[in-house]
């Protein structure tokens, strides 16, 4: 407890010299209550040491799962723009398979259409084309085995 006063009382001393410490002031600052603290001898010093190292790899520990929360956080917005890149893109091809299968429907009907009789007839009689007199009937004779 000792160690701590000391070094609340210098540091209360180092602040009272300057407005603000920090950067390479603060740890040049730490290392002379550090020093003061040793040649005074009081025991605990190490102690003192020792919770600004606890300190700092505290620190250090919050900083790394602030960055792999944040990774993981881009991670996800990045999986889901990918995600809707290919939603976007399979509704395209629904659409696109829609608009086929129409298509289909719409020629498969006229197929059927021109195939009925009364269309291959008048399209014959567009052509020219007569039904045959009974002169122009050729009849063949079978021969049989």
């Amino acid at each position: 407890m000792q160690a701590v006063r000391t070094g609340s009382v210098i540091n209360r001393k180092l602040k009272a010299g300057s407005k603000e410490i920090n950067g390479e002031s603060a740890r040049a600052a730490g290392k002379q209550v550090y020093d003061r603290v040793k040649e005074a001898g009081v025991s605990g010093a190490k102690a003192v040491r020792t919770d600004v190292t606890h300190i700092r790899s505290f620190k250090a520990i919050i900083a790394r799962m602030i960055l792999f929360v944040t990774l993981i956080l881009l991670l996800g917005i990045v999986f889901d723009a990918y995600s809707s890149a290919i939603n976007y893109e399979i509704y395209n091809k629904k659409t696109e398979i829609t608009e086929i299968k129409n298509e289909i429907d719409t020629l498969s009907l006229k197929i059927a259409s021109a195939n009925s009789p009364n269309v291959i007839e008048e399209k014959a009689k567009e052509l020219g084309m007569e039904y045959p007199s009974v002169s122009q009937y050729v009849y063949i004779d079978s021969v049989s085995d």
